[in-house]
């Protein structure tokens, strides 16, 4: 606005409208003319106009490169502040649900540390019976084997016998834990060990023949009967059957279907509760990521917006300041005062699309 109309150009000016003469072109002469504004007009000079409308187009101008700029900037926002809503309103969701979820797993946890936990942990119960197996399924495969059976026979009736007696041994000592029986886990008490004892009995009966085959006890000097060698047998199969009873009896609960619904409910909840705790990392790692995404993009909008608006200031000051220079300047070159100059002319005013930034996203509400 100065570059355009300077402080100089205005002033002087003002002081030519000022004078009732000019100076003519030929001869340097002075000649008569009307003071402007006159003494009578009541409209303003037209200088004044002419400075006003300058500054009333620069203002325009700078409107519509913000409406330009805005066309872009402001779907961007919108976009970015929808995003980070969304985000807001699904971390808020699932910390509800994890709040939820740790209640129930509270709850679940409370209600199965009521229950005194097995002396022998699950994993060990397996691993001791499945040692167990292994040993019974290496005798037995040996067994059949010299029995003269062909390779599939051994192998079926070894995997057979080496999973039975540990199975069955595992329900005896389950069975014989439990508090409260029904009439048809009684009857399993005794029908389990009396069937295993049966069945071990004849595999002792195998195995003694299987030593006295290979003259094992002639090579090993033992001085046993057949009577001798079967009882000892039988006992070794007693010891691995009582053993993986005992296995099994430290590793159940007193309460065992009630005891293991709590333990599933408390495996449940807390595999909920960890989900659940995942996915409010998540979703605040992303309400985190579109929150800073709204600042950038909210800076950015503001600080172009600023500017123009910072510019379109200077150009209102500017105007209204050259036109009270101007003023000021023909009233100091005159000796009347123009009614069209007792009044201040206003500036151009800064439209409101410009002045005030729209930040909603609705229809035009809720400006700030």
């Amino acid at each position: 606005m100065k570059h355009i109309y300077s402080y100089r150009k205005v002033v002087n000016t003002a002081k030519k409208d000022a004078r009732a003469w000019r100076w003519k072109f030929w001869p340097f002469l002075k000649e008569e003319k009307a003071r402007v504004p006159r003494t009578d007009q009541t409209e303003s000079p037209s200088y004044w106009e002419e400075l006003f409308q300058l500054g009333e187009n620069l203002i325009a101008n700078i409107v519509e490169k913000w409406k330009i700029l805005d066309m872009k900037l402001k779907p961007e926002f919108c976009d970015a502040k929808n995003e980070d809503a969304r985000a807001d309103k699904e971390l808020e969701r699932l910390t509800k649900e994890k709040e939820s979820s740790f209640i129930e797993y509270k709850q679940a946890k409370d209600k199965l540390n009521e229950f005194k936990p097995p002396a022998l942990d699950k994993t060990w119960e397996f691993v001791l019976l499945i040692i167990i197996g292994v040993s019974e399924l290496f005798i037995n495969r040996l067994i059949f084997q010299l029995f003269g059976e062909n390779e599939m026979f051994t192998n079926i009736f070894a995997v057979g016998i080496g999973i039975l007696i540990p199975l069955l041994a595992f329900w005896f000592g389950y069975l014989l834990r439990q508090q409260v029986k029904s009439t048809a886990e009684k009857a399993l008490l005794f029908v389990i060990p009396l069937g295993t004892f049966a069945i071990m009995y004849v595999i002792s009966v195998l195995r003694t023949a299987v030593f006295e085959g290979t003259g094992i006890v002639k090579f090993l000097k033992l001085d046993l009967s057949d009577n001798e060698l079967t009882i000892l047998f039988y006992i070794i199969n007693i010891v691995f059957f009582i053993g993986a009873t005992v296995i099994s009896f430290f590793a159940s609960h007193p309460q065992g279907d009630i005891y293991k619904q709590a333990k599933n409910i408390y495996k449940t909840a807390l595999k909920e509760f960890n989900n659940d705790e995942n996915e409010v990392k998540d979703a605040a790692n992303r309400a985190e990521k579109s929150e800073s995404r709204l600042e950038k993009i909210t800076h950015k909008r503001d600080k172009i917006h600023q500017k123009l608006l910072a510019e379109a200031k200077s150009i209102k000051e500017s105007t209204e300041w050259l036109m009270k220079s101007y003023k000021s300047m023909n009233l100091r070159h005159r000796p009347d005062f123009p009614e069209s100059l007792k009044n201040e002319h206003n500036a151009p005013e800064i439209p409101v699309e410009l002045k005030v930034l729209d930040w909603s996203c609705d229809e035009g509400k809720n400006k700030v």
